[in-house]
């Protein structure tokens, strides 16, 4: 796993020799697994992991959300969430948002779970035909999403182009991570209008996504 929480290759090299190390190492053959599309691999491998003898936030928060990772690894390529399984999506959401609140001194594997909260609430917002239940959807992804931000964050989504020093490679990293989100979110809110418009609670966000004005101006900051 990677500093801003994605998936990476497992470190070789180093044997297990504690029940602790075995179960982290589990954790991360799941991974690795996850990368190279062998899910029911990576399934045998998070089961495998006892999670009472996990000890960072990292690997603790993969056991928890392990069948969901798998699931939303399966999911993510595919053109459209079946039918089927609009339910899950919506249940991984909601489970996500709890296990990003146990993390929030955890950054890099805050971040990449509340990403990843934010790409399946995009996907499910493409499968809704209802205004009124996209706008719904659209307002928790981003409000959700928008809650890993720190107040330079935000400043510096305004104006991407500016040069920020000092900055910690897993704040630029989440920084950076975050164009793709934003920029498919404003494309998506697009077609609300009027009393279906997105209301975040977030002023950056609401201007970055779903303007009020023909103008704006990032506010907030």
């Amino acid at each position: 796993m990677r500093s801003d929480g994605s998936p990476t290759s497992t470190p070789t090299g180093t044997a297990p020799s504690t029940p602790a190390t075995i179960a982290s190492l589990r954790i991360q053959q799941g991974v690795l697994y996850l990368d190279q599309k062998q899910y029911n691999l990576a399934a045998a491998a998070f089961d495998s992991a006892d999670a009472a003898l996990l000890v960072t936030p990292r690997d603790q928060a993969l056991k928890a959300v392990a069948p969901d990772l798998i699931w939303w690894f399966r999911t993510a390529p595919l053109p459209n969430i079946p039918g089927a399984e609009m339910k899950r999506a919506e249940s991984v959401m909601q489970l996500l948002k709890v296990e990003i609140a146990k993390r929030q001194n955890s950054p890099g594997i805050r971040d990449y779970l509340a990403e990843m909260r934010a790409w399946i609430g995009l996907k499910v917002f493409a499968e809704l035909a209802n205004r009124a239940r996209q706008k719904a959807v659209m307002e928790d992804t981003i409000d959700e999403y928008a809650t890993i931000f720190t107040k330079a964050d935000l400043a510096w989504l305004c104006t991407p182009s500016r040069v920020s020093d000092n900055v910690p490679p897993e704040e630029q990293r989440r920084r950076l991570r975050a164009g793709p989100i934003i920029r498919q979110a404003a494309k998506y809110a697009a077609v609300l209008t009027g009393p279906n418009r997105p209301t975040f609670r977030e002023p950056v966000m609401q201007n970055l996504i779903a303007p009020t004005s023909p103008n704006p101006q990032c506010a907030g900051t």
